[in-house]
């Protein structure tokens, strides 16, 4: 029976020595203590009056017609142009008109229906040997109707409720959309007047370096 070299024996021993000493570093670990911070303040430290709004002050109201304030008769006349030429917002006023008129019918349809019916009619009188008799006679009737639904269950007041929010609802994406659209008009134009106003700015550059060339 043979026995292991000594170099393997050593080298083994040498491998158990080294795990056993990571082992240990790995087991001495400090534990750092976590830093005191101060407690959260109840309330802000500086009083002032941003803390509460006045009630007098009075909020600026901005009218339908906002570009005006810049007083530009050429902008006032382009936004005059925007609402009766976009087709965008002719097709939200199409919607507002739908939905007036699906808030009309469900409104109809709590009250009651009423019907007239008309008729008249001419016949000749004849006699059992078919012999012309009396004159010809002429016969009117007069008939009418009247209906009403119950609202037992709420389902009428609920269609009404239902048609009065879509109509709100159509409401103010016109007006949304009229003011992205005056908006996106306003910025264009601001940009087209800056971008020519640093055009004439280059311009008369390039004349002050001529002359002074």
């Amino acid at each position: 029976m043979s026995l292991p070299s000594t170099p393997v024996c050593l080298s083994r021993l040498s491998l158990m020595c080294m795990a056993a000493m990571v082992l240990g570093g790995c087991a001495n670990t400090t534990r750092v203590a976590a830093p005191e911070t101060d407690p959260w303040p109840v309330s802000f430290k500086e009083p002032g009056p941003w803390l509460q709004a006045d009630a007098g002050t009075q909020a600026v109201t901005v009218t339908d017609q906002w570009w005006q304030l810049f007083n530009d008769p050429v902008l006032n006349g382009l936004q005059d142009r925007l609402v009766v030429g976009n087709q965008n917002l002719r097709s939200v006023v199409a919607q507002v008109a739908a939905a007036r008129a699906t808030l009309g019918s469900s409104q109809a349809a709590r009250l009651p229906t009423l019907g007239l019916n008309a008729s008249a009619t001419r016949a000749d009188s004849l006699n059992s040997d078919n012999t012309a008799g009396q004159p010809p006679r002429n016969t009117v009737s007069l008939s009418g109707s009247a209906s009403w639904e119950i609202d037992l269950w709420g389902r009428l007041s609920h269609g009404v409720d239902s048609a009065q929010a879509s109509y709100q609802a159509s409401l103010q994406d016109l007006a949304a959309a009229r003011l992205s659209a005056q908006s996106t008009l306003a910025q264009t134009y601001f940009a087209l007047r800056t971008a020519e106003a640093q055009q004439a700015l280059i311009e008369r550059s390039i004349a002050v370096y001529q002359r002074s060339l």
